[in-house]
């Protein structure tokens, strides 16, 4: 179910007794690599809610193919997810705390990679929530990233 912030307190009460489980990302041209961090994401949790990096956000790193709502969609439509979190507006790292103080999770899982995972840690601590990393993806089926996909495009595909 895509929801927007307004409607992270309510997750928090239906789901009371359950453990909440947090994570982020911009999810470009999502792939099987994206797949398997989300069903990582759900080991550590009974609700997994994603929060979809919006476009002005990700820009800054590559030019954005597919807008944040068809981005917040795809990601909403993977088993392993229960909440999207998609904002119209910015949703920068500063604003992450917002976020977190609406939601209240239990845990919150990033990537080993995740270029916020100082100031992601900073939060968590500050607002009593035990963070866990998953791994990169070993098995060849999920040895893909959004960086390689854009040069195959560009470039061809080498099986090398």
């Amino acid at each position: 179910m895509i929801i927007t912030k307004e409607q992270l307190r309510e997750v928090r009460v239906r789901h009371s007794m359950e453990t909440i489980g947090f994570a982020t990302g911009a999810y470009h041209l999502i792939h099987p690599g994206h797949v398997y961090f989300l069903n990582k994401c759900k080991d550590f949790c009974d609700v997994l809610v994603v929060a979809v990096a919006h476009d002005e956000i990700t820009r800054f790193k590559r030019s954005t193919v597919i807008n944040t709502k068809q981005r917040a969609y795809m990601v909403d439509n993977v088993r392993s997810v229960d909440y999207t979190l998609s904002e119209d507006g910015r949703m920068p790292p500063k604003n992450i705390e917002g976020i977190v103080k609406r939601l209240q999770p239990d845990v919150w899982i990033t990537g080993m990679d995740n270029p916020n995972l100082q100031k992601y840690s900073y939060v968590a601590k500050h607002n009593n929530v035990r963070m866990f990393q998953v791994g990169r993806f070993t098995e060849d089926i999920f040895n893909i990233s959004t960086t390689e996909i854009i040069r195959r495009l560009r470039h061809g595909y080498d099986k090398r």
